[in-house]
């Protein structure tokens, strides 16, 4: 089943919602503001995801700017724990399967993420 790690008031994420809602491709929202991703979670995330710790952090969002005061974004356990305390800055929306994850932003990076598990249009 796939899940969408999605938040409420973000345009990309409602795009990817409404994107998964036409197509009727089942899956399950887990809005990160309501029930924050764990430690654990946020590893496993970023395995899922093959990318590095900074590419789930969102560095264009003002508040980075205030909270990243000597955190080392190559360091995966300090992103970790900035994403804990400040879950707004998690990257979004996020699709996963349960194996691999896919940021969709692009939107077309989960399109491509969803053709290539088998969701045709």
């Amino acid at each position: 089943m796939l899940t969408l790690i999605h938040r409420q008031s973000c345009s990309k994420s409602q795009c990817l919602y409404q994107y998964l809602t036409d197509q009727q491709i089942p899956f399950v929202i887990r809005d990160y503001m309501i029930e924050p991703l764990s430690r654990a979670e946020l590893n496993i995330l970023l395995e899922q995801l093959e990318l590095p710790a900074s590419a789930i952090i969102r560095k264009e969002d003002p508040a980075f700017e205030s909270f990243h005061t000597g955190i080392d974004l190559t360091n995966q356990q300090q992103v970790i724990d900035l994403l804990s305390q400040y879950p707004a800055l998690l990257q979004r929306p996020i699709l996963t399967d349960g194996r691999c994850a896919v940021i969709g932003r692009p939107f077309e990076h989960a399109v491509d993420f969803l053709l290539k598990k088998g969701y045709d249009r």
